[in-house]
């Protein structure tokens, strides 16, 4: 008997999306979550993830269009791509031939994971979790008392904005399927059989009585209620065309192009919003924060972006502008 066809669904999503709960869902259905290396006794995908966004300078929430480059260019490391490959082949031999990965940091990384799984004589195919940005922790007393925009809610869009749209664009000419939260939330059986279907996971397709009860329980109060932030008109404009354009994947409208503009559209506000902080942010780097200057988010545009965007910026705007400003760390 030919041995099964190996298979790595990648889920793709920050701690907010769902995505923790859907990888649960497909391991409760059949696929498996590799364990730990049992010598090392800690989770490897996780410390992995965070070791290599360490050697990139980038944050896992990171809002920097740039920052894509930096991690991107650690998958073609071959040392690196030769120990992931390893790990993953390991794990094909020891948890089965359908495996699920999921980590908030692994969107950065997909491309070295679909490489491991080439090599690993295995087909990779993404599921992306799909939400609005939520709701911020509460604004400090002063921002409620300026009727300012919520610092934390602009970061927070940025950052959706920017790992959302490349996630999407990361995923292209791959076998993949789009869900939304509040789906998922609402009645899982209906987004996970469509994942099911797209992506031709067996486990899915022939679950059994048995494990669609089990995941009913596993999803038992896992999902909290939550609602749109409050955004300034720009901002709020560039996530309801974003929002609009992803959420139609999930029922396979594929406008590549509309995508592609949004996008493009985020690069520009980041760059102008880089910009027009320029003075504080140089303000800042006067009072002490002596960083290296990121890259432009399109490197044909240096010449609009600040040379000086710097990691710190002042206390009142450091929350909001990191994630549009950029932040980077100087290595010893």
């Amino acid at each position: 008997m030919d041995d099964p066809q190996r298979c790595l669904v990648l889920v793709l999503g920050d701690e907010a999306s769902g995505a923790a709960e859907l990888a649960g869902t497909l391991a409760t259905l059949g696929l498996r979550i590799p364990e730990a290396d049992a010598a090392e006794r800690t989770p490897w995908l996780r410390d992995l993830h965070r070791e290599l966004l360490a050697r990139a300078d980038v944050a896992v929430d990171d809002a920097r269009p740039s920052a894509w480059f930096a991690t991107g260019r650690l998958a073609h490391l071959e040392p690196l791509r030769k120990r992931v490959h390893d790990w993953l082949a390991a794990r094909f031999e020891a948890d089965g031939p359908e495996l699920v990965l999921h980590d908030p940091a692994l969107v950065w990384f997909v491309g070295l994971w679909r490489s491991a799984a080439l090599r690993a004589g295995a087909e990779t195919s993404s599921v992306v979790l799909l939400r609005r940005p939520p709701d911020s922790a509460a604004p400090h007393a002063a921002v409620r008392a300026s009727g300012a925009p919520d610092p934390d809610a602009v970061a927070a869009a940025a950052s959706w904005l920017n790992l959302a749209t490349h996630a999407e664009k990361a995923t292209r000419g791959a076998p993949r399927a789009f869900v939304l939260r509040d789906e998922l939330a609402a009645d899982w059986t209906v987004p996970v059989s469509a994942v099911g279907e797209r992506l031709g996971l067996p486990a899915v397709q022939d679950a059994e009585a048995n494990a669609i009860r089990a995941v009913h329980s596993y999803l038992r109060d896992r999902f909290d209620r939550r609602e749109p932030a409050e955004l300034p008109d720009a901002v709020a404009a560039l996530v309801d065309r974003a929002w609009e354009a992803l959420s139609a994947l999930a029922v396979g409208a594929d406008d590549l192009d509309r995508l592609d503009a949004v996008r493009a559209d985020y690069l520009a506000h980041y760059d102008a919003a880089a910009a027009f902080a320029r003075s504080s942010i140089e303000a800042a780097r006067r009072a002490g924060g002596a960083g290296r200057a990121p890259q432009p988010s399109n490197p044909r545009a240096a010449d609009r972006v600040p040379h000086a965007v710097r990691a710190a910026v002042p206390p009142g705007l450091r929350r909001g502008l990191r994630s549009l400003a950029g932040r980077r760390r100087d290595r010893p």
